[in-house]
């Protein structure tokens, strides 16, 4: 008896045909979460960076907290002196032929003069103010890397701006004391850049080591011009260290900060094209964030307080897609990744309810 055979008890019908379903090729496109997907594995760095992006806009709550932060913190100092400057300047008028007065843009020098023997104090009380505004911003970043660095880690991905603190201060003094072994870092790299050694490299290039007194004048230009460029690289550089030693202590939940650093040396002699790499391209989309705001500002003729803005927004969303990819990046490479999420998302359970905000 011949027939197609199926599987049952009562055979098909001839005239029936037989239908056979291959279902072999996956054809549903990836959601936008697979496809910036922060899991670190062996990724392109454009593919960390396009992460990282992703991590910092999947959190309208912590963008606008971080938007708030930047712009309350300086009003501190610029409050007082735009008073100030309104009672100081504000009367002034441009006398026949002279500088053209177009506040805040353009402004003749002697009405800075007035200002300041009018009111000798309020210009160095304003300076003093910001030297530790500085540095309460320096230290407020500690905990903004921690926290970026950290929550590109969680499985859950978390997004609730209480995990975000919870992580940056877990590990706040552990990067502080990065940031305190990094202090003679920056003072050994400005000595040997603007102390003895440079003293010593410009004397034997020029006369009495002063630029001015080159045999051209395009050779001492250019020669200040590498000392600046080399200065400003040698800075980056620490810099970049320094986000390597916090992102080795996030990965593998480790403490000290001396090691770090070690570990942050090793890991930029093996992958140093691909770190610099990262780096920049992340520094060159928030040039290009700057350009693209200030173009679209002076096309739509909107206020300039419109600026105030959309910079630190960009700044902000590619500061934290740096610290995100960097993370996600050392965790695929040292494949410290599993460690570290399942440490992650154990302090989450433990310490961290289920909150709205």
């Amino acid at each position: 008896m011949s027939g197609p055979i199926t599987s049952g008890s009562d055979p098909a019908p001839a005239s029936m045909p037989t239908t056979m379903v291959v279902d072999a090729f996956p054809v549903d496109s990836p959601s936008p979460r697979e496809a910036f997907d922060l899991s670190p594995r062996e990724r392109s760095i454009g593919s960390h960076l396009l992460g990282g992006v992703w991590a910092a806009l999947a959190r309208p709550r912590l963008l606008l907290f971080l938007l708030g932060v930047s712009l309350v913190l300086p009003l501190v100092v610029a409050l007082p002196t735009f008073f100030a400057a309104e009672q100081h300047l504000g009367n002034f008028e441009a006398i026949d032929g002279g500088t053209p007065i177009d506040l805040p843009g353009v402004a003749p020098a002697w009405m800075f003069e007035e200002w300041f023997r009018a009111a000798p104090t309020e210009l160095g009380i304003a300076a003093q103010t910001l030297a530790p505004l500085l540095l309460l911003a320096s230290l407020f970043n500690l905990i903004i890397t921690a926290g970026w660095m950290r929550i590109a880690l969680l499985n859950r991905r978390r997004h609730s701006l209480r995990t975000f603190l919870q992580c940056g201060g877990h590990f706040f003094f552990p990067f502080l004391r990065t940031w305190i072994l990094a202090l003679p870092m920056f003072a050994l790299a400005t000595w040997i850049f603007w102390g003895t050694p440079a003293e010593w490299f410009f004397g034997r290039m020029m006369p009495e080591g002063d630029a001015t007194q080159a045999a051209s004048e395009q050779t001492g230009r250019w020669l200040e011009t590498l000392r600046q460029v080399l200065f400003l690289l040698t800075l980056w550089k620490i810099e970049i260290l320094l986000d390597l030693a916090r992102a080795s202590m996030i990965c593998g939940n480790r403490r000290s900060a001396l090691l770090a650093i070690f570990r942050a040396v090793g890991f930029f002699l093996r992958s140093p094209l691909q770190v610099f790499g990262m780096m920049s391209l992340g520094f060159a989309l928030e040039l290009f964030w700057i350009a693209g705001a200030k173009a679209v500002q002076e096309f739509a003729d909107w206020p300039m307080w419109t600026l105030l803005f959309l910079l630190p927004f960009g700044r902000i969303v590619f500061r934290g897609a740096r610290y995100v990819s960097l993370a996600t990046f050392y965790a695929a490479k040292t494949h410290d990744s599993a460690a570290a999420e399942e440490s992650a998302d154990a302090e989450a359970d433990a310490e961290l309810p289920d909150m709205a905000f």
